[in-house]
């Protein structure tokens, strides 16, 4: 998806983020840089905490959650052409706060797995004009640190058991995404081998 935007808008909208940059920050214009095109009004900006600078219905946006996003993607057209991007909804859902509803002993919503290749990777997939985006989040309590390769815990007769060490848990989040209908996260707990990179079947 391509903005329709005139560029006046794009002007417009621009002055909007850079007088919020400097009221808020005291930072210059220079901070907000280059739009991302498929997704008016959003900035890129160097800022404390944030990427991005988001301007919709003449104001800066500063959350809302699944709602205000819903409300944005049916706004701009985003479920004709499939353009949309894994990174465009994962900057989305930060200028919008719209992560996961993660439990607390699950850790933070930001604490994704970074990982851009195989099954854990971010990605979003489009079924028609609807579409569904997914994050996957390490739940055990190493929080995806290296697997155990202590030999402790060998039986008493000297032979190795077979061990969990390389398993973990993985929460995998999905936003499903439909035109006309406010997004919403289902989530999908599974085993991942954390030594072959792949799901337990």
């Amino acid at each position: 998806m391509t903005s329709h935007a005139t560029q006046p808008q794009w002007d417009e909208a621009r002055a909007i983020a850079v007088a919020h940059v400097d009221k808020t920050y005291h930072l210059p214009a220079d901070k907000v840089r280059a739009a991302n095109a498929r997704l008016p009004f959003l900035f890129a900006a160097a800022l404390p905490g944030a990427s991005a600078v988001l301007v919709h219905g003449g104001a800066v946006v500063d959350g809302g959650g699944t709602g205000a996003l819903g409300g944005y993607l049916d706004a701009v057209g985003v479920y004709g052409d499939h353009a949309l991007t894994a990174d465009d909804v994962l900057d989305l859902l930060y200028v919008f706060r719209a992560f996961p509803p993660l439990d607390a002993a699950d850790g933070s919503p930001n604490a994704y797995v970074t990982d851009e290749r195989g099954e854990l990777a971010m990605r979003i997939a489009w079924h028609g004009e609807q579409a569904d985006f997914t994050l996957a989040y390490r739940i055990d309590s190493d929080r995806g640190g290296e697997p155990d390769d202590s030999d402790d815990d060998s039986d008493d007769d000297g032979s190795d058991e077979d061990d969990d060490d390389t398993i973990m848990t993985v929460a995998q989040w999905t936003l499903h995404l439909a035109r006309g209908a406010a997004p919403t996260w289902s989530e999908a707990r599974r085993e991942w081998d954390y030594e072959a990179e792949r799901f337990v079947p």
